[in-house]
């Protein structure tokens, strides 16, 4: 039995898909796509997890309560999901400390290129698409060295207007 912290997420796998939208939104900048994830586990507190299991494959969300917030120096995409709220609790049920009241799943956007009115963003109503559950001990400073994309340089005018055709034929098929 060898108690350590426990970091578990699972990486956004259509980062792009979000950065579109965030630059459409007004978004400068925001955290380069393989860095999007939703985390599930922060477990400061060591335990013994050897024995859990990574839950493998992919997890799609779609619909739902959505929206855009700030959570400490970061704007987040807040997203409702019980299948992560579940697994969540099944981590604590093993032995995950967690910091924070109760679980709110959110992928991070940035921390420094928002626009100042985040009451005006559209929350992203697109698939949130996730990857398999990665495993990591806590990395305190994981965030200290994370830089941001330029959005700006991403998205033009043309392929803008493209996006925007193509959600609004999306929701009229719906």
């Amino acid at each position: 039995m060898v108690a350590r912290s426990l970091y578990v997420c699972r990486p956004l796998t259509n980062g792009a898909d979000l950065h579109e939208w965030a630059a459409l939104q007004g978004f400068k900048s925001a955290l380069p796509s393989d860095d999007l994830h939703v985390t599930i586990a922060f477990s400061r507190e060591p335990f013994d997890w050897s024995k859990l299991a990574n839950k493998g494959g992919s997890l799609r969300i779609e619909g739902g309560n959505r929206s855009v917030e700030r959570l400490g120096d970061a704007i987040v995409l807040r997203f409702a999901s019980s299948k992560l709220k579940e697994r969540w609790q099944g981590l604590r049920n093993a032995g995950a400390s967690w910091d924070y009241p109760g679980y709110k799943p959110h992928v991070t956007i940035s921390y420094k290129g928002a626009p100042p009115a985040l009451d005006s963003i559209e929350p992203y109503d697109g698939p949130l698409v996730f990857g398999a559950e990665r495993f990591a001990e806590v990395d305190e400073d994981a965030d200290s060295d994370i830089g941001e994309t330029q959005l700006s340089e991403r998205l033009n005018v043309k392929q803008a207007a493209g996006i925007v055709a193509k959600r609004r034929r999306a929701k009229r098929k719906v």
